[in-house]
């Protein structure tokens, strides 16, 4: 997501074993309560459907456990930080609508 000269945010998908991965989602923390992370996450499930995806997880910075809740990701569990050993992370999976599938490969 960008506008004519700066990149607001940015997200990207990778396979982790059999599952996908959201492995970046960043919205610059200026344009935060604008209604842009929600339309990057619209876009970011727009992405996994046309690929076929019917789900994918999210390996979460605990501050930002709830937007993935409010966006409709649920709570599967924790995992440890690579990079910070004692730091629990949330993992999170979101299931893609049967209705964003309708007319693409599962």
């Amino acid at each position: 997501m960008e506008d004519e000269k700066k990149v607001l945010g940015f997200f990207s998908f990778i396979p982790r074993g059999t599952e996908i991965l959201l492995d970046f989602f960043f919205l610059d923390p200026i344009f935060k309560k604008q209604g842009l992370g929600k339309r990057m996450w619209k876009a970011a499930i727009s992405v996994a459907s046309k690929n076929g995806w019917k789900a994918f997880q999210i390996v979460s910075d605990p501050h930002s456990l709830g937007f993935y809740i409010h966006m409709g990701a649920e709570l599967v569990g924790f995992e440890n930080s690579e990079a910070m050993k004692m730091l629990q992370l949330p993992v999170l999976e979101f299931k893609i609508p049967e209705r964003s599938r309708i007319g693409r490969a599962a």
